[in-house]
């Protein structure tokens, strides 16, 4: 006989652990979103959630995760990885049910903390900007107050932040927010919007004006990428080196 769910809680360092172990079916779905969930937002630990010794009864489960992220306010102000034991039926699940899209699934206990541990938020600032042509300038002016005039990175870091709003305004109709989070490795400028049209690096010939601000972007930051936010929509995030220390972002924001 297959034993109840079982959730625990502990900490290793900077990173907050939630173990689940047993059986996880319909109704154990609000006290797992729950318990991940209230770990996220526990003064800016990353989460590793350890379900080697779990057992999903249905694909549709998976979706637990994703959604205490978005509870705890998303990524990358809120940081959750998957621990999943290799070869096991929670791992098909969550490859085949694309979780692996909405957050990151590990299978190496090592390397699950030590990213964990890299992403733990120093420091973090959010503003919802609307899908208007003056809102890449806003982005701008915002990392630019945001980011220490005189530390490096600042003028790269502005230039990414516009160029990642001015895709969000091109493709999206509706509002979108623009993240600035110190991890204790780097600094993330990361744009969510409501879309799941995925960017692509393109290949424009010198005589189209647009289609380098990803190149642009490759070129300045030291990884990029995208994720899923569940249900819908994407974040378009790029790593910066990352500055000492950020002052307080002034009201004017």
């Amino acid at each position: 006989m297959t034993a109840e769910l079982d959730v625990r809680r502990h900490d290793e360092g900077c990173v907050r652990v939630v173990t689940l172990a047993g059986a996880m079916a319909w109704r154990d779905s609000t006290s797992v979103i729950g318990a991940v969930a209230e770990a996220l937002s526990s003064g800016g630990r990353s989460v590793v959630c350890d379900a080697r010794h779990l057992e999903i009864g249905s694909d549709a489960l998976v979706t637990a995760f994703p959604t205490a992220l978005r509870q705890a306010g998303g990524w990358p102000s809120s940081s959750l990885r998957l621990l999943v034991e290799a070869g096991s039926g929670v791992a098909d699940q969550m490859l085949m049910g694309r979780t692996a899209r909405y957050l990151p699934v590990h299978t190496d206990l090592e390397e699950a903390f030590d990213r964990a541990a890299a992403e733990r938020r120093v420091d973090a600032h959010r503003l919802v900007l609307p899908a208007e042509v003056s809102s890449p300038a806003h982005a701008r002016k915002a990392v630019e107050l945001m980011w220490p005039a005189s530390a490096a990175g600042c003028e790269e870091a502005v230039l990414v932040a516009g160029e990642l709003a001015s895709n969000a305004v091109r493709h999206t109709e509706r509002p979108f927010t623009l993240d600035l989070v110190t991890t204790a490795r780097h600094s993330l400028v990361a744009v969510t919007d409501a879309t799941r049209g995925e960017p692509v690096v393109g290949e424009p010939t010198p005589s189209q004006p647009a289609g380098r601000g990803l190149r642009l972007v490759a070129g300045l930051c030291l990884d990029w990428g995208v994720r899923w936010t569940y249900p819908h929509g994407k974040t378009v995030w790029a790593a910066m080196p990352r500055p000492a220390v950020f002052p307080q972002v002034r009201r004017a924001l």
